[in-house]
């Protein structure tokens, strides 16, 4: 039997400067997984409240995700495993305008960008079966649009992203730009009534 055990130490901190117009939040924290190295990740949020309907919003910061116990051990129907994964590193920006006249009222647009290093994706191989593989650069970008609404007591909201995967690896000959599974361009959007 495979046993993997973590231990995970974080810290962060909230000030109000500037007349409490500019939220700013730092993040810090450390993850140790067994037959790993340590981890560090650090992000910094901020929020500056440009007037009382508009705010300004901003994150950037470092992530990271250990291969799971599937992903590394476990065979089933048609997947495989792989014993050699790296952990996934990224470092990632969002820059957000949002407009929120009303408590029934909210929309947000925003736009990310997250360069991951050694991303776990799935594969298909020559038998059919998929398998997870690090891709050692790719690039993923967009913009999201949000809106929030109480009409009539309903509470109405959607969304829509457009969104870029690519592989930026320049020495990958055989797939080139091209994630599998994933396409370069996607739009998704949704409608929910809560």
């Amino acid at each position: 039997h495979k046993v993997h055990s973590e231990a995970h130490l974080s810290t962060g901190a909230t000030w109000m400067l500037f007349e409490d117009r500019l939220l700013l939040q730092p993040y810090f924290s450390n993850t140790l997984t067994s037959g790993y190295s340590l981890e560090s990740h650090y992000s910094l949020d901020l929020s500056y409240f440009l007037s009382y309907s508009w705010t300004f919003s901003g994150h950037l910061g470092t992530g990271f995700r250990y291969p799971n116990f599937d992903e590394l051990y476990t065979e089933s129907g048609l997947t495989q495993p792989n014993p050699l994964l790296r952990p996934e590193k990224n470092f990632g920006l969002d820059l957000g305008i949002i407009y929120s006249p009303s408590k029934h009222f909210s929309s947000t647009l925003n736009y990310y960008r997250i360069w991951n290093k050694d991303l776990i994706e799935y594969v298909i191989l020559a038998d059919r079966r998929y398998a997870p593989k690090n891709w050692a650069k790719t690039l993923t970008q967009g913009i999201e649009f949000s809106i929030q609404s109480l009409l009539f007591g309903v509470q109405l909201g959607g969304s829509m992203t457009w969104q870029q995967s690519i592989n930026a690896d320049s020495t990958d000959i055989f797939y080139q730009k091209v994630l599998p599974e994933k396409p370069e361009w996607s739009i998704q959007n949704w409608i929910k009534v809560f």
